[in-house]
């Protein structure tokens, strides 16, 4: 069983040791931001999703499993409460994927997000060559909606296209 738990302090720990245990994997997909090494940039990481969540902008969950492990990170962020949609996103802790953990984060923050925060729409931006997360958001109910060229920002070089997909509440 997997359950999200919205980011506090008290989680430094697992999602560290769950970054460290995951870096050379998500590093081909994320950036520092979503992936902070030091104890300074955890603490950081942490307090900016508190505060988002506070002001309503941006929702950051730790997924924990049965042994109180941290397998994963989820969020929902890009807030658009006029038009009542936002983005998801997640990463998986390594040796967790292809478990069906990325499916459940996914369908949990979606229930939050339409249940909770009154969305009608969730956007996943996927980068063109990561065919695993495209499967993900399949297999959570999303729908592809067509390629967003240039969309993801690159990490050492150019932007990358993206594909598109969405959940309706």
């Amino acid at each position: 069983m997997i359950r999200l738990e919205s980011i506090a302090h008290a989680h430094a720990t697992l999602l560290t040791d769950a970054i460290e245990a995951s870096v050379a994997d998500l590093s081909q997909w994320l950036g520092p931001r979503y992936t902070p090494r030091t104890a300074e940039a955890v603490a950081a990481f942490i307090d900016d999703w508190s505060s988002g969540a506070a002001n309503g902008t941006h929702y950051g969950f730790v997924a924990i499993d049965d042994d109180v492990r941290c397998i994963g990170f989820g969020l929902i962020n890009q807030v658009n409460v006029f038009h009542r949609f936002a983005n998801l996103g997640y990463w998986v802790r390594s040796g967790q994927t292809g478990k069906g953990v990325a499916t459940e984060i996914t369908r949990q923050l979606a229930d939050f997000a339409f249940s909770t925060l009154k969305l009608e729409r969730i956007e996943l931006v996927i980068e063109v060559s990561n065919v695993a997360s495209q499967r993900v958001a399949e297999k959570a109910g999303a729908v592809r909606e067509g390629l967003l060229r240039r969309r993801l920002a690159g990490r050492d070089g150019p932007s990358r296209d993206a594909y598109m997909f969405s959940l309706i509440r």
